[in-house]
């Protein structure tokens, strides 16, 4: 397992009134290769509340994840393996004993 390329939000910004303006400072902030998004979302209303409509900009950077990220990652995936095991082994004792009362019978 290697450090990977992730992707990093630099830049988020929402504005429920009007859009977002390209400022300056905005701009001074962009690098060639930067994924940039922006648009616009409707109002939607569900059965027990609402979200109102807002405008959004958001770039997004490739960057390498930092060595304690990468520690983060390798751990969670460490604990992961450990509880996927533990599940497949109690489900194969499960499996083992059902069998071995059928066969039983």
């Amino acid at each position: 397992m290697d450090n990977k390329e992730i992707d990093a939000e630099i830049i988020s910004i929402v504005n429920n009134n009007r859009p977002i303006e390209l400022t300056t400072e905005i701009i001074s902030q962009l690098e060639v290769g930067d994924k940039i998004y922006s648009g616009h979302e409707e109002e939607h209303e569900y059965s027990d509340s609402a979200t109102p409509s807002y405008f959004y900009f958001k770039v997004i950077r490739k960057r390498f994840e930092t060595n304690a990220e990468y520690a983060k990652r390798k751990s969670e995936f460490d604990e992961f393996k450990i509880e996927s095991k533990k599940r497949r082994k109690e489900t194969y004792l499960k499996l083992k004993k059902e069998f071995e009362n059928e066969s039983a019978s």
